[in-house]
């Protein structure tokens, strides 16, 4: 659902932070933060909120669970309503890192609280807590991270940012133009992602879906590595498109 409404933002955000900065318009990058963070808020809090409101009816109507299950699987939707609003307020601070082309920063304070995060749920498993704790441990990490993020892009990288909303619907429309493309790509990667895991919820429950995920993730690890391996091509080759710098943005792909 994250990449679904995400619009595309968190690309543009990247894209424009970078262009800005390529051309020394400090006022500009504020400008291009305050209206995405703006908008992308309001989509996460927007997902959040119907996913808490649909827990009923997707723990009792969609997916295979047995009556003695709906009602942990109903909070267990709920708290992921709230930790959608989490996972945007991450994602968006840790594309303006990105925008600066500080990959090492986000990659530092995602470690951290993802690490914390995985050691505190497996300790409070072996002292007994359960699933809607574990789910819990991990949204307040969620938060934490985004909240580290915004600390580290203000105090570090942008000092004259401000965290007031923004309603530039100029700015606005710049940004989803420029995303509908990445927006396009995310909802197929969410489709393709998902639709696997959900087809065998649906139709087999989930304790299927538990064997399959722990397998699945193992593998992914691959992809995900040479993915973050390669994430800074992007702001830095926008800068340098801009800078009109095109024998290094060859280099840079050769």
């Amino acid at each position: 659902l994250g990449g679904v409404v995400s619009l595309g933002l968190a690309d543009a955000t990247i894209k424009f932070v970078a262009r800005r900065r390529a051309h020394g318009d400090a006022a500009g990058v504020v400008a291009v933060f305050r209206s995405t963070m703006t908008l992308y808020g309001a989509l996460g809090l927007a997902a959040g909120a119907v996913v808490f409101a649909l827990a009923p009816f997707l723990a009792a109507r969609v997916f295979k669970v047995s009556a003695d299950l709906v009602p942990l699987t109903i909070t267990g939707f709920r708290i992921a309503g709230v930790a959608l609003v989490g996972r945007f307020a991450q994602g968006i601070f840790q594309s303006g890192i990105y925008g600066f082309e500080r990959h090492d920063m986000a990659a530092r304070v995602r470690m951290l609280t993802t690490t914390a995060s995985m050691l505190t749920s497996v300790v409070l498993v072996w002292l007994g807590f359960g699933f809607a704790a574990v789910l819990w441990t991990m949204t307040a990490f969620l938060f934490a991270g985004g909240i580290a993020l915004a600390w580290v892009l203000k105090t570090r990288l942008a000092p004259e940012l401000t965290f007031s909303p923004s309603f530039d619907r100029r700015a606005w429309k710049e940004m989803i133009g420029f995303g509908m493309t990445s927006w396009v790509r995310d909802i197929i990667s969410s489709l393709a992602y998902n639709m696997d895991s959900f087809l065998i919820g649906i139709f087999l429950g989930p304790a299927p879906v538990a064997y399959y995920g722990v397998g699945r993730r193992l593998a992914q690890q691959v992809h995900a590595l040479l993915s973050n391996a390669t994430a800074t091509l992007f702001p830095l080759s926008g800068k340098l498109f801009d800078q009109n710098d095109l024998s290094r943005l060859r280099t840079l792909y050769d």
